[in-house]
């Protein structure tokens, strides 16, 4: 998916963005072919506008934006999306929401099983 891989590459080089969760279905390990990508995108204050405005739109993707203090209100112990403690392929436990799990973390279990 064009869309996806955009996101995916400029979050990998672009160091504004300070993080790239994959929720919903396929964070989870249980997409179809009707699922789409539930993306949750953190960066610096000075790039949440811009990068709102840049993917405005992508087909097939449910895109959150927000920067980093945004999230921890989002997701932080107490909230109505506060963390859980779930299993993850490169830890025993890992706190994560809902059983996501970063992508680079996802890249670099997928290296780990394939070396």
């Amino acid at each position: 998916m064009k869309a996806y891989d955009d996101i995916l590459k400029e979050a990998q080089e672009n160091p504004a963005i300070l993080g790239l969760l994959l929720s919903g279905s396929r964070g989870k390990g249980f997409e179809n072919a009707h699922s789409d990508y539930d993306l949750i995108l953190i960066a610096a204050d000075d790039a949440v506008g811009g990068l709102r405005e840049k993917y405005a739109g992508a087909k097939d993707i449910d895109l959150t934006v927000c920067s980093l203090a945004q999230f921890r209100d989002y997701a932080g112990w107490g909230s109505a999306e506060a963390w859980i403690a779930t299993p993850s392929p490169t830890s025993k436990f890992s706190s994560t929401r809902r059983g996501c799990w970063p992508i680079w973390q996802q890249k670099r279990a997928a290296s780990r099983r394939t070396s």
